[in-house]
């Protein structure tokens, strides 16, 4: 076997370094039939003079280690004259403090995507505290769908310069995203459907004001939006021509007669 194995290396030799792929498998074969230490296994590429010099030895011969004396331990091995391969030493941890200092694991670091997530949704958070603090006469007002309120928004955010508008309408529902919550209101204007999607954190919003509690008259809304009405007859949410109600535009109470 040992005579195969050397007919083998001398075969190897002379066969092109053009077929770097068949030459590395007669090395692979050269390995497991000496029998290297296993370090020699995870390395990527030998050279074909340190396996003969290997095979020219006596039997016997422990290799377990790279020789002193090799001259070709530091010289980049060039199976093609344009792709060179650097050699791959093998580690030993000799001492007890080197064999404890040898890394075990790996750190794992956060996705930076998620990272910026949780810092946005923080900002967000702190956000809505200071909006809902700042105007207590929108937060404060209890109003579900199916009410009619009439919102004080601003035209702009000039005190001096600004207008105040009031605009009454049927709360169709409501969205709850933070920032971004807002509530659809539905009315009639000079014979025409108006719907308006106001943004509750809004700073040109400044009051919301309940005209009548659960205005379409039904006991109980089981829907969370009340978009079929968009289908029904205008007068179902005409609450601007709606004289009925039991406050007058001031705020003060008509008088029943």
């Amino acid at each position: 076997m040992l005579s195969l194995t050397r007919s083998v290396g001398r075969l190897s030799s002379s066969i092109n370094v053009a077929v770097p792929g068949l030459v590395s498998h007669i090395r692979c074969m050269q390995i497991v039939d000496v029998g290297l230490n296993s370090t020699y296994l995870n390395s990527n590429r030998f050279s074909s003079s340190s396996i003969n010099a290997s095979n020219d030895n006596d039997d016997n011969a422990s290799i377990d280690k790279p020789a002193d004396n090799d001259k070709h331990n530091d010289k980049p091995i060039i199976l093609n004259k344009s792709f060179p391969v650097k050699r791959n030493k093998p580690q030993y941890y000799r001492s007890a403090e080197d064999q404890s200092n040898r890394p075990t694991r790996f750190d794992k670091y956060k996705i930076a995507r998620k990272r910026a997530n949780i810092l946005l949704d923080l900002v967000n958070s702190e956000a809505v505290e200071a909006s809902t603090s700042s105007k207590p006469k929108v937060f404060q007002t209890d109003f579900e769908r199916g009410d009619a309120i009439e919102v004080e928004y601003a035209s702009s955010m000039d005190t001096k310069t600004r207008t105040i508008n009031k605009f009454r309408g049927l709360v169709l529902g409501r969205t709850n995203k933070g920032l971004a919550s807002s509530f659809t209101i539905r009315d009639v204007v000079l014979e025409e459907t108006v719907e308006r999607k106001i943004p509750l954190h809004s700073p040109l919003l400044l009051g919301v004001r309940i005209l009548e509690k659960n205005w379409i008259g039904k006991k109980r809304i089981r829907r969370a939006k009340l978009t079929y009405l968009r289908d029904r007859p205008d007068v179902e949410v005409n609450v601007s021509g709606w004289k009925g109600f039991a406050t007058d535009k001031v705020g003060k109470k008509k008088k029943k007669k």
